[in-house]
C-alpha cells in the first residue's frame, strides 16, 4: 500500500521486478491483494504502465487484476463472491491470439474509471473497523493547511494513529476532505489530528507527519488519473513511452 517508501514507489519496485524478470514478448499479469485501492498512488502509478484488467468491490477494490495485454484482449471479467472471506474472488479471462475486435469486448468497460468511480459507490467505505478504508495515505509527508478553509484540530482517540485521524474525517462528510497526523505536536504536547476541508493542500516532506485526503476527495483525483491510465500497449512507438522507469512489454 506505499508505507514508508510511498505509493508511488511501491509500484515503480513492482514493474521493475516485472522488467527484469521477463523476458521480451512475455504476457505478464500481477494479481493479488494490494492493500491498496484507486485511491491510492500504488495503484494509480501501476494504471500508467499497465492495463487494469479488473478490481474488486471489496474495501474500495483493493483486489486487482493487471496485465501488459491490451484492454481489448480481455474478454470476461466478473466477482465470484466471499467464499466465506472478507475480500472477493475476482475473475478474468484474456484472449492473447488475434481475433475479431467485436468478439473480444462483450460489454467489458474500461477498469481504472469504474475502479475510480466506486469509490463513492459500491465500495465506499463505512465507519466501523469492518467497513472502513482510508483515502489516500502519505506517510512522512505534511500537507499545509490552507487560511480560511475550514478547520479543526483533534487529540484523544482521534489522535492515537492515521487510520483514527482519517476515519473521524470521513465521519463528518463533505466538510472534511484532508487530514494532517502528527506524532508529537508542540502545540497539544502530545499526538494530534488536524483537519481540513481542502480537498487539493500542497505538501512537503516531514518526518514524524502521516497526511492524507477523505476517500471523497481521493476518488476525484483517481477520476482524474483514470483519464490517462493505459488501455494499450500496441500504440508504444519506444519504450521511453512508459511512463515508468521500465519497459514491460
Amino acid at each position: 500500500s506505499g508505507g514508508v517508501c510511498g505509493g508511488e514507489a511501491t509500484a515503480f519496485n513492482i514493474l521493475q521486478v516485472m522488467a527484469t524478470e521477463a523476458e521480451v514478448g512475455d504476457a505478464l499479469v500481477l494479481v493479488g491483494d494490494f492493500n491498496a485501492n484507486a485511491a491510492s498512488l500504488t495503484i494509480q502509478t501501476l494504471w500508467m504502465n499497465l492495463v487494469q484488467v479488473f478490481a474488486g468491490k471489496s474495501f474500495g477494490g483493493v483486489d486487482n487484476i493487471f496485465s501488459n495485454v491490451d484492454f481489448t484482449d480481455v474478454v470476461e471479467t466478473k466477482i465470484m463472491g466471499s467464499g466465506g472471506s472478507d475480500h472477493d474472488a475476482i475473475y478474468a479471462t484474456v484472449q492473447i491470439v488475434e481475433v475479431e475486435l467485436a468478439s473480444m469486448l462483450k460489454g467489458v468497460q474500461p477498469q481504472p474509471p469504474k475502479a475510480a468511480a466506486e469509490l463513492t459507490g459500491a465500495a465506499k467505505p463505512g465507519h466501523s473497523w469492518q467497513e472502513f478504508w482510508c483515502g489516500q495515505i502519505e506517510d512522512a509527508t505534511e500537507y499545509i493547511m490552507t487560511e480560511g478553509v475550514w478547520n479543526k484540530s483533534l487529540t484523544g482517540e482521534a489522535a492515537y494513529d492515521p487510520e483514527h485521524c482519517c476515519r473521524e474525517c470521513q465521519a463528518i462528510g463533505e466538510q472534511c476532505q484532508s487530514f494532517v497526523w502528527k506524532d508529537f505536536s508542540e502545540k497539544v504536547q502530545g499526538r494530534e489530528c488536524l483537519l481540513s476541508g481542502n480537498g487539493q493542500p500542497t505538501k512537503k516532506a516531514m518526518d514524524g507527519f502521516v497526511s492524507g485526503l477523505a476517500y471523497t476527495a481521493s476518488a476525484a483525483l483517481a477520476a482524474r488519473s483514470a483519464q490517462g491510465a493505459k488501455q494499450s500497449f500496441r500504440a508504444l512507438a519506444a519504450p521511453a513511452a512508459l511512463s515508468g522507469p521500465a519497459d514491460i512489454r
